[in-house]
């Protein structure tokens, strides 16, 4: 793949809802022996204007704290008793909204606080008995960390011990999920997942493994396949990208570390498959290395994410405002050209992508493969000429590789403008995947 900056300048490397659920969820059950954490605050009307609630705060009228029956849970956003609906695995807490599992590790994002800060979760004789609950239930929500992540990730790579030691926290997000096209459509898997307490981590990866059905349920064909991450307010990232090998099993590892902001809290994780006949089993994790990053990322801000750009009006401009304290900025990039028929010339011809800042292109990148050859062993059912053959960025059974460039150059402290353009893309046959992200460092 060739990379070419212009002379002189050098190349290199519902949220609302969501964090009310992620907090909510982990909030204490009313008068029952459950976790006895809030989040700080939640009590609060977010108007400043309370109204007499059910639960959870101050009557007016009454002047009384009216608070759930044996079994129901004070829901902190709304202000109704409710009652649980999931059953957790062990080392889990039951979200009281939504019917979400939290991680022992989200549990201890919240702020802990005594029954006497939140007079609705009193013991019924309101005496101190309260408060040690409270502490002995937040140590069993942290010593309860190593076996949730024990539950959720492979047994062989996930033990307890290096958990409880500051080692590698690996979930999983999705364990052998069927994917395929018909008798129903599921080419597509979505779960909202809760990522691990937020602190530094020194790298963070995702890995996806995908499991052929063939010789009985078979998908012969090579395949795009992606890994997405669902933003607060709307839109995604994408997080992985590869192609599946011609009737082979594959697996492929991409490093998000400059992620890092992105990655907190409650978002949807999603795997896309395009399969037409046959299915495939996927396995999907993601590993958490805590440790000092290698930089201070200070926002991560998508650019371009088009899953089939044809013309350049698909693309708009980007106006990135500038946070202050800027001190570094990268794109991260995935550029691939494919043909509906698999001989167009967006798929076996060479194409340049031209990224511009304020009107000034910045960026050539040329996404060319010519080492598909290497893979040839990796698709069985593949003609080992068609397999060989070069392509614009991407090989039958590897990952789509991320290119780093240096923008740092290019930062003018003032908010900026970012554009991109691909040409002369067959409107009959053409189109493009593409993924851009500005990174920016303090």
């Amino acid at each position: 793949m060739r990379n070419r900056a212009f002379a002189g300048e050098g190349t290199g490397r519902d949220g609302t809802s969501r964090r009310a659920a992620l907090l909510l969820g982990a909030a204490v059950a009313c008068g029952a022996a459950a976790l006895v954490a809030w989040p700080a605050g939640c009590e609060d009307d977010p108007n400043g204007t309370p109204t007499p609630p059910p639960c959870g705060v101050v009557d007016p009228a009454t002047g009384e704290v009216p608070a759930c029956g044996p079994g129901l849970f004070c829901d902190c956003v709304m202000h109704q008793c409710a009652e649980p609906e999931a059953t957790c695995a062990t080392g889990y807490r039951v979200a009281e909204f939504g019917g979400l599992c939290l991680s022992p590790a989200q549990v201890a994002r919240l702020v802990a606080s005594t029954p006497e800060d939140h007079p609705a979760c009193l013991e019924p004789d309101g005496g101190p008995d309260g408060d040690a609950d409270a502490d002995a239930d937040a140590d069993a929500g942290a010593d309860g960390d190593a076996d949730a992540r024990e539950d959720v990730g492979e047994p062989d790579d996930a033990g307890s011990e290096d958990g409880e030691a500051g080692g590698p926290i690996e979930l999983a997000i999705f364990s052998r999920e069927e994917m395929y096209a018909s008798p129903t459509d599921r080419r597509r898997i979505s779960r909202d997942f809760g990522f691990p307490v937020v602190q530094d981590y020194q790298r963070i990866t995702v890995r996806l493994r995908v499991h052929t059905g063939c010789p009985t349920f078979c998908d012969p064909l090579a395949r795009l396949a992606t890994v997405r991450l669902g933003l607060d307010g709307g839109g995604e990232v994408e997080l992985l990208r590869a192609v599946t090998p011609f009737g082979g099993d594959a697996e492929w590892t991409e490093d998000v570390t400059d992620l890092a902001p992105l990655l907190t809290w409650i978002h949807p994780v999603s795997v896309t498959l395009d399969t037409t006949e046959g299915g495939w089993e996927v396995d999907l994790w993601m590993t958490f290395e805590p440790g000092p990053p290698p930089r201070e990322v200070l926002r991560v801000v998508p650019l371009f994410d088009h899953a089939n750009y044809r013309v350049p009006a698909d693309v708009s401009p980007v106006l990135v405002r500038m946070p202050v304290g800027v001190a570094g900025a990268a794109l991260r990039s995935r550029f691939t050209g494919h043909s509906t028929t698999g001989e167009g010339c967006d798929e076996t011809c060479e194409r340049t992508v031209t990224v511009s800042v304020d009107g000034a292109p910045r960026l050539e990148q040329t996404p060319w493969r010519t080492d598909c050859a290497s893979f040839v062993a990796a698709n069985p059912l593949g003609d080992p000429a068609v397999v060989s053959r070069a392509r614009s960025g991407w090989c039958p059974g590897d990952r789509v590789r991320t290119v780093v460039t240096d923008f740092t150059p290019w930062l003018s402290g003032l908010d900026q403008v970012f554009d991109m353009e691909i040409p002369e893309i067959d409107p009959a046959t053409g189109n493009w995947r593409v993924s851009a992200v500005l990174v920016l460092y303090r």
